[in-house]
């Protein structure tokens, strides 16, 4: 599994800034959008260029000049200083994609960029400083191809950007999807869940269930789909809100619960406490996932399979 690490894209250091306190303006607001991605489904990384910290934000000034600057925000500079860049751009990736990327170019306005190539090879969001053409939250950009038969072949494609707060919600689904399709080893989604579900608390019986999905297939994508939506409403706020759900959420009646509810629909978390997970999600037939929220968080009682009813009392997988 990979974190989904956004792109810095190197363009958006032109037009340079007036001067470094137009710069230090946009570094400000750059360090502020890039704090908020983890909590919004992106990794705590940033993907660069080798030459990000001496690129020009204004005329002789470059990032490196800003970090060392104690006129402006020490809490801002600090944040990009610490911050874990991962260079060269498309380090760790496979032979393929190294391949891929020395038989295309990606430009935008006639200017060519590693930085918006490895953001389309690896599928992954840019990064931009925010001001002229760059405050779009997509980016039209040309990708050129090395063709055996024709040689260069353009296409235009769009590049997912983010540069200002508001584009983490233009790009809530997109983040979601892309969440999910990069999930294809069932072992790996649990042995990562507490940094991919910090708000999620797992009965014990979870983790098998779990484990034998089997990689790549619609179900895997459908249990982290919804565990991921569960996650997201979850950390929105301390009361659980499942009105702000995207996936269909239905309540267990009260003869149901009433009739199988202690022996059924209640489990005990590692601590010895009872939770009745009382509402569900709906997967692939009759599979579900039972939950009910505590205290700030979701306790995930099971994953698929079908509790009993009343209407289908001998129904339990």
């Amino acid at each position: 599994m990979i974190d989904i690490d956004p792109v810095f894209n190197d363009l958006s250091c032109k037009p340079l800034a007036a001067d470094k306190y137009d710069a230090s303006e946009r570094m400000e607001g750059f360090a502020s959008v890039l704090l908020e991605a983890p909590g919004k489904g992106l990794g705590a990384g940033l993907r660069t260029d080798v030459a990000f910290y001496v690129l020009d934000i204004a005329e002789n000034y470059t990032i490196n000049d800003w970090l060392y600057d104690l006129e402006f925000s020490k809490e801002a500079r600090d944040f990009i200083t610490h911050l874990a860049t991962k260079s060269p751009l498309l380090v760790n990736q496979s032979e393929d994609v190294i391949k891929e990327a020395s038989e295309c170019d990606v430009s935008m306005g006639g200017k060519l960029s590693d930085s918006l190539r490895a953001a389309y090879l690896i599928d992954m969001p840019t990064l931009s400083l925010a001001h002229d053409r760059w405050t779009e939250s997509k980016l039209e950009c040309m990708l050129t191809k090395l063709d055996e038969i024709d040689g260069c072949v353009d296409s235009c494609i769009e590049l997912t950007n983010i540069a200002e707060h508001s584009h983490y919600e233009i790009h809530e689904d997109w983040i979601s999807d892309r969440r999910c399709s990069i999930v294809d080893c069932p072992a790996e989604l649990w042995e990562k869940r507490d940094t991919l579900f910090p708000h999620l608390i797992f009965h014990r019986n979870v983790e098998k269930s779990i484990k034998n999905l089997g990689g790549g297939g619609d179900l895997i994508l459908q249990v982290t789909k919804n565990l991921f939506e569960l996650e997201r409403v979850a950390a929105e706020s301390p009361q659980f809100k499942r009105e702000n759900l995207k996936v269909t959420c239905s309540p267990t009646s009260p003869e149901t619960l009433s009739r199988f509810g202690s022996d059924y629909y209640t489990f005990n978390d590692e601590n010895g406490a009872e939770h009745l997970c009382s509402l569900h999600l709906y997967l692939a037939d009759t599979d579900r996932i039972y939950f009910c929220p505590i205290e700030g968080k979701v306790f995930v009682g099971k994953v698929l399979g079908h509790l009993p009813t009343v209407k289908y009392p001998k129904l339990n997988t």
